[in-house]
């Protein structure tokens, strides 16, 4: 994942100048080792041929970067503010994500040159725990400004042409979040924003950009910014809808009980009024007005819609809740066989096989030797109520689900790995899932609980119970 620019450059311009880490391939997650400085190579120079091809080259904490042909001509590209990371190689994305050996790379004379805000670090948890929250590139909104500028050798020496501020405020970026607040930003300092609301150009007399301000209804928002001695800014436009309520959680969410159930439903938008079905219906205003938590005892779909004066109607919301009785001693099982290479979607899959073991375990499986996946599910009967443990430890993958919540999540490619989480039970039946796939080579699985009057262990087969 990236946010950026993506562009082709013709192949004359094969000389890479940059400021910035390097000298060597260097990425958010692995970049100490490659210091700031001005750096020269070729597009050619830039590629690391890794066995199975895959992303390369990049370098971080570009200030400026030049590409050039012989003459010393080129393209410049130059950050308005904070630096970027660029990849200049003669290989397009889409070629090095298909292909699966070197030799199935075609080196094109064109040049990819790609310049982004931000990046994913290379980490990917193939062989070892997933990368840190700060390295990953998640879908959010980022501001980005660069500029890009013809350059010759007549233009003087490229460390000082890049350095050159160009008398252009960079564009407003707007921005309406969920509870409609609009935030107007640059990245350009010590200028004015000026806004209008009426769909007219902004000019230096339009009202001042002094913090965010609230507009739940829809309409235009145009921006642009303005200082003294600077060409403004181009007028960046947003086109809002009226803002929805939020769509209501209800919870439990599509679970299964043994007797009962108490169901919540809440909304993020205040003060919205929630209207509720049990039968399926969509709800209306003269639907079930909710007020406060109530209880099923049998099975019911429940559907729910949130409003509020002056918002859009929230969209529907629907939880099936299924009561059923807990049936003999055992854990039912779904059996599944294919190449996995992380959790599978089970609803999407039909199982080989179905039945009932003792408990949680592999040893009790006809299966095959790799390239597996299982889902447990049952009940688990508690004796006391209070706060409990529970131990997942698996190679690959694994999830604990209990009363419909995500206890424990160690999911991904790895080795036998043990993580826990804490859940609060009351006495009596509770349904629960596990899930596990195996992605190759060793196999393991074993579920383990401690709590009021258990010390650790694995949960004996006298706690569960198939539904």
């Amino acid at each position: 994942p990236r946010s950026g620019l993506e562009m082709v450059v013709n192949k004359e311009f094969e000389k890479v100048q940059w400021y910035g880490r390097g000298p060597h391939e260097n990425y958010p997650d692995r970049k100490s080792g490659a210091a700031v400085g001005l750096y020269k190579s070729t597009a050619d120079e830039q590629y690391t041929p890794y066995i199975m091809p895959q992303d390369n080259g990049g370098r971080q904490d570009v200030r400026w970067l030049l590409l050039s042909d012989d003459s010393g001509a080129g393209l410049a590209a130059v950050s308005r503010g904070r630096p970027f990371a660029m990849t200049a190689l003669h290989y397009s994305t889409k070629n090095l994500e298909q292909a699966k050996h070197t030799n199935e790379l075609h080196r094109r004379d064109e040049i990819y040159l790609r310049l982004d805000a931000r990046e994913r670090g290379v980490g990917n948890a193939s062989c070892g725990p997933e990368i840190l929250e700060k390295y990953k590139a998640a879908p959010e909104r980022t501001a980005f400004s660069l500029s890009l500028r013809p350059y010759n050798l007549h233009m003087g020496d490229p460390t000082e042409f890049c350095r050159t501020v160009l008398p252009v405020a960079s564009e407003p970026m707007i921005y309406r979040d969920r509870h409609g607040a609009v935030v107007i930003s640059t990245l350009t300092d010590n200028v004015e924003i000026r806004y209008t609301l009426n769909g007219s150009e902004p000019s230096s007399s339009s009202p001042l950009y002094t913090g965010p301000f609230t507009k739940i209804d829809s309409g235009v928002i145009k921006a642009r910014t303005f200082a003294a001695g600077m060409t403004p800014s181009r007028t960046n436009v947003l086109r809002i809808d009226q803002l929805a309520v939020f769509t209501p959680v209800i919870f439990p969410r599509d679970a299964f009980f043994a007797d009962s159930a108490t169901v919540t439903i809440t909304c993020e938008t205040e003060n919205a009024d929630i209207y509720y079905t049990l039968d399926g219906h969509r709800p209306t205003r003269k639907s079930f007005h909710y007020e406060k938590p109530f209880v099923v005892q049998r099975s019911v779909v429940i559907k729910a819609v949130a409003g509020k004066e002056g918002f859009s109607p929230s969209e529907i919301a629907t939880s099936a809740i299924t009561i059923q009785k807990p049936g003999s001693p055992g854990v039912n099982f779904n059996y599944y066989e294919g190449p996995t290479e992380r959790m599978p979607n089970f609803k999407k899959r039909t199982p080989l096989r179905s039945g009932v073991v003792s408990r949680v375990r592999l040893d009790e499986m006809n299966r095959r030797p790799e390239l597996f996946a299982l889902l447990f599910s049952g009940f688990l009967r508690i004796a006391n109520a209070g706060t409990y443990t529970f131990y997942l430890e698996s190679n690959d993958g694994s999830r604990l689900f209990v009363d419909a919540r995500l206890v424990v999540d160690n999911d991904g490619q790895h080795g036998a790995i043990e993580k826990q989480g804490d859940i609060i039970l009351s006495a009596g039946m509770h349904p629960f899932q596990v899930m596990y796939f195996d992605a190759g080579g060793s196999q393991a699985l074993r579920l383990s609980i401690s709590g009021p009057g258990i010390k650790k262990q694995e949960i004996p087969a006298e706690m569960y119970f198939t539904k």
